[in-house]
């Protein structure tokens, strides 16, 4: 068991340091059939996904489709999907619309229809089912490598895609790490009109902050159900500081 794996399985049983209040937000990848076939670390199975589900509807929390940036929303549940792949409608949708749960979906309109990514007909797919939209940059490229004039209009793409879906304006960083982004490149979000945004570093979604970026609960292969438990009632603060603790440790060795 590695350093990382122990510090995941210790983060879930301990306890939240403290009660916390707003959207505890999941992050899912591509679902199948059976994740043991796969060799991806962020493929969940269709199984996990239905438990994952109940145990969410278990918690008695409310699910989200989007929190409202500026309306408090308390200890409620936001269930998102990253990346364009089409088992989000073959395989997720289902489970999603079985449970009666709503969900977002944070896609990259740029690389609609290529190989192995959902068309633009199963994006009216979701929408139509009830799901919501959000921009997962306009290409699935880390956006610490884009020049900031780039990004620009990649930003401005990408609200366009969402305007003429008449979703809100919702972002999460592709990666999504330390690292990844800047606070030059969210201040690009901010200036046009995406006042929720999301990284994948652990945390709680609170209404009324702006100017952050916001935490998801990264969702993976062997995610114990202990996990989400512990995600969906806001814990796994270790698991945040070990990342932290890190990556300071990795740059002073640099």
């Amino acid at each position: 068991m590695t350093l990382e794996d122990a510090t995941i399985r210790l983060a879930a049983v301990l306890p939240p340091l403290r009660i916390r209040h707003g959207v505890s937000v999941l992050c899912y990848h591509e679902i199948c059939q059976q994740a043991s076939n796969s060799d991806g670390r962020f493929v969940v199975s269709v199984a996990a996904l239905r438990r994952h589900l109940t145990i969410v509807r278990r918690s008695g929390r409310a699910v989200v489709q989007r929190p409202d940036s500026t309306r408090i929303v308390d200890r409620a549940v936001m269930i998102t999907f990253d990346d364009n792949l089409p088992s989000h409608v073959s395989h997720a949708l289902p489970v999603l619309r079985e449970a009666e749960v709503p969900a977002m979906f944070f896609l990259n309109p740029g690389e609609l229809g290529d190989r192995q990514q959902l068309s633009r007909r199963d994006v009216d797919t979701l929408i139509d089912a009830g799901m919501f939209i959000g921009a997962h940059g306009f290409r699935h490229t880390l956006v610490h490598t884009i020049d900031p004039a780039d990004f620009v209009q990649d930003v401005r793409r990408c609200a366009a895609f969402l305007h003429s879906l008449d979703m809100p304006l919702t972002w999460a960083f592709p990666g999504g790490h330390i690292g990844s982004f800047t606070s030059i490149h969210d201040q690009i979000l901010q200036d046009h009109g995406f006042d929720v945004r999301f990284s994948t570093l652990e945390g709680i979604y609170h209404s009324g902050i702006r100017a952050r970026v916001h935490g998801r609960y990264v969702i993976r292969r062997d995610s114990s159900d202990t996990y989400v438990e512990a995600a969906v009632s806001g814990g796994l603060q270790l698991l945040r500081v070990a990342k932290r603790i890190r990556v300071m440790a990795a740059a002073s060795f640099s």
